[in-house]
């Protein structure tokens, strides 16, 4: 009796070799039922197999089939196991874990390559942002041009451009040339308010005096003060108007993602045409985004001019680093002015009017400068057909005819 690995023979059964006798013989897996017995010193050794089951047969070397001849084409060798010289110990196959393995191995890979591509996708997201098209970058050069040649015209051009753009800095830029048509609203109401001023004196001096022929004079002054108070008013509204026109951009300009130092510089111009204190405190926050944003420096120097302490120093570092504001040359040459140099002011006005001579508060300013002093009013009273005064109680005394 020989043992042999069960699990080693195929259905068809193989040709066997004994280990000590080298007898050859074919072997067949046993029936179910059939209860083998094997010495345990016995070796066999498997080395062909056949294509058809059989039962167990003996036989010689010589007198075993020979094998099927190789078929055309291929290598001539038969596909035969190899020798085993002793028990044979079945082969592990670790094609799991090396499976699992590679698959732990590329899995970095490929949270990486998602990592890179959300973040390619949120630059170029930014870099469009950051970046407008050709055609919109156009429309915003124009439209910083406009709101630099700061002449009526131009603002007001600049406005209804600023409202057909829906970017946050087209709208700003909309905020910005409103408040300047307010501030420029603000300064032709200010010759008919002080008119009304000058008018409102001259009407309670003659309704306290009464002088012959005040009620007259009065009556004429009131309706000059009637005309100059209209004026002014109608200024006065257009300027309110105007500056909730400029409330309603800013806040579309924020919505519409505008940057904070764009909010901050509508907000500081509004704030000095207001007279508001909180215009320092918005010029600190303006200052952590840039430390000299010349919009800013122009709003701060429109504050400090009305109250007769212009920034001359200040004025003119915005007009040298930024000559193409015209604005800023205006407001340097009103400091100018304030200070006692009119020659120097008139030089800046007209260096603003050769570059745009449309511009009407360049106009303005050179009229106010060359206008000769005003004279000073005094009331004269002239002699009338009527004896003069005498003190009551007291009639005038005829000379006696001689």
């Amino acid at each position: 009796m020989y043992e042999l690995d069960e699990k080693r023979l195929p259905a068809g059964g193989a040709l066997v070799k004994c280990t000590r006798c080298q007898h050859v013989f074919r072997a067949a897996p046993p029936v179910p039922d059939a209860s083998p017995v094997a010495p345990p010193d016995d070796r066999t050794e498997v080395f062909g197999f056949s294509s058809g089951a059989s039962p167990e047969l003996t036989a010689s070397y010589a007198s075993a089939t020979a094998p099927a001849p190789a078929t055309p084409g291929g290598s001539g060798i038969a596909s035969v196991p190899p020798v085993s010289h002793g028990p044979q110990r079945p082969r592990r196959v670790a094609a799991a874990p090396k499976a699992a393995g590679s698959h732990r191995a590329v899995w970095p890979w490929i949270v990486l390559a998602l990592v890179l591509v959300a973040a390619a996708l949120v630059a170029v997201w930014f870099g469009s942002r950051k970046r407008p098209d050709a055609v919109a970058l156009a429309r915003l050069v124009a439209l910083e041009e406009l709101v630099a040649r700061d002449d009526r015209t131009s603002l007001e051009l600049a406005v209804s451009r600023g409202a057909a753009d829906p970017s946050g800095e087209a709208r700003a830029l909309q905020a910005l040339a409103l408040l300047w048509l307010a501030s420029d609203a603000r300064d032709d109401a200010a010759p008919l308010l002080a008119r009304v001023q000058a008018l409102q004196a001259m009407y309670l001096r003659e309704d306290a005096d009464r002088a012959p022929g005040w009620d007259l004079r009065r009556d004429e002054i009131a309706s000059r003060l009637d005309q100059a108070r209209q004026g002014a008013a109608a200024i006065q509204e257009r300027e309110r108007r105007l500056l909730d026109a400029a409330t309603v951009a800013a806040a579309a300009a924020r919505q519409a993602g505008a940057s904070e130092l764009e909010i901050l510089r509508a907000q500081a111009l509004r704030q000095a045409l207001q007279e508001d204190a909180a215009l320092s405190t918005t010029v600190r926050e303006a200052s952590t985004f840039d430390a000299s944003d010349p919009w800013v420096e122009m709003a701060l120097g429109l504050a400090t001019g009305r109250h007769g302490d212009r920034d001359v120093r200040g004025l003119r570092s915005v007009a040298t680093r930024h000559p193409r504001l015209l604005r800023a040359r205006v407001l340097l040459a009103r400091a100018l002015h304030a200070a006692g140099q009119e020659g120097e002011a008139l030089r800046i006005l007209d260096e603003v009017l050769a570059e745009n001579g449309d511009h009407e508060s360049a106009k303005a300013w050179k009229a106010e400068i060359l206008a000769p002093p005003r004279a000073a009013v005094s009331r004269v009273d002239l002699a009338g057909n009527a004896p003069p005064k005498r003190p009551a109680g007291h009639l005038p005394r005829l000379k006696p005819r001689s």
